[in-house]
C-alpha cells in the first residue's frame, strides 16, 4: 500500500506541489475534509482529520487499521520533510483522469510543449525581485503577518493576493510595519502576494491549511 515512497527529503515547495497537484488531479484531503470523514481511496485509512508537525510511530483514529493514520501522505499537512508518498489507489485514481474520456484527457493531446509558434521573444525589462517583507507564520491559518521593518517604504502601499490560477482573491493596503492579513475566509492552498512600490516588486507565496 505504501509505495511510490520517495527516499530524499521533500522540500516545503516540492510537497506544496504534490499535494496542490494532487487536488488538481481529483484526490481529497485524507480524512475527507469531515470528521472521520472518506477520501473515496479504498487503500488510504480513515483518520479523524489533517496531521500537523512531523509525528513518528502509529497514530490510530476513527478506528482505522494497526498501521493508523496516514499523516506522511502528501494528502495530509504534516510538515513537508514527513510526506512522501501516494498510494496505489491515489495513483490509479490521478492516472484515470487521463484516460478518454478523463476529465484531463485532453492534456495527452495539448500541442502546449510543441515548437512555438513565435520565436525569440524578448525578455522582460526587468526582473522581479524578491523584497525586504518577511511573512509568518508560514504556512498559516487564519492571519499572516507582513513584517516591513527592513523595508517601510511599504507602508501605504497595496498589495494582491492570488491563488495558484492568478486569479485575484484580495486587495490589502499595508498599513504598519508589522500589518496583519486576515486569511481565514481563504480556502486552503498555495496563494501568491504581489506588490510594487516605486519599482520594487514584490512576489511572495504562502501556504494556508
Amino acid at each position: 500500500m505504501f509505495l511510490f515512497t520517495i527516499n530524499v527529503a521533500v522540500s516545503f515547495v516540492v510537497a506544496m506541489i504534490l499535494h496542490e497537484i494532487g487536488h488538481w488531479l481529483g484526490l481529497k484531503h485524507l480524512w475527507g475534509d469531515a470528521d472521520c470523514g472518506d477520501d473515496g481511496i479504498d487503500d488510504t485509512p480513515k483518520q479523524q482529520t489533517y496531521t500537523t508537525g512531523c509525528p513518528g510511530g502509529i497514530h490510530t483514529s476513527c478506528g482505522n487499521t494497526s498501521t493508523g493514520d496516514m499523516y506522511m501522505n502528501f494528502m495530509d499537512y504534516t510538515n513537508d520533510p514527513c510526506m512522501n508518498l501516494f498510494t496505489n489507489g491515489q495513483r490509479d485514481h490521478m492516472r484515470a483522469l487521463f484516460e478518454e474520456g478523463g476529465f484531463r484527457s485532453s492534456i495527452l493531446s495539448s500541442k502546449a510543449l510543441g515548437v512555438p509558434s513565435a520565436q525569440g521573444i524578448a525578455l522582460p525589462d526587468s526582473v522581479i525581485e524578491i523584497s525586504a517583507i518577511h511573512l509568518y507564520p508560514n504556512p498559516t491559518r487564519s492571519e499572516l503577518t507582513l513584517d516591513v521593518k527592513n523595508d517601510n517604504s511599504w507602508i501605504g502601499k497595496e498589495i494582491i493576493v492570488t491563488n495558484v490560477t492568478g486569479n485575484v482573491i484580495l486587495h490589502h493596503l499595508i498599513t504598519s510595519a508589522s500589518d496583519k492579513l486576515k486569511t481565514d475566509n481563504l480556502q486552503s492552498g498555495i496563494y501568491f502576494i504581489h506588490g510594487n512600490n516605486n519599482g520594487k516588486k514584490l512576489s511572495q507565496k504562502f501556504m494556508r491549511l
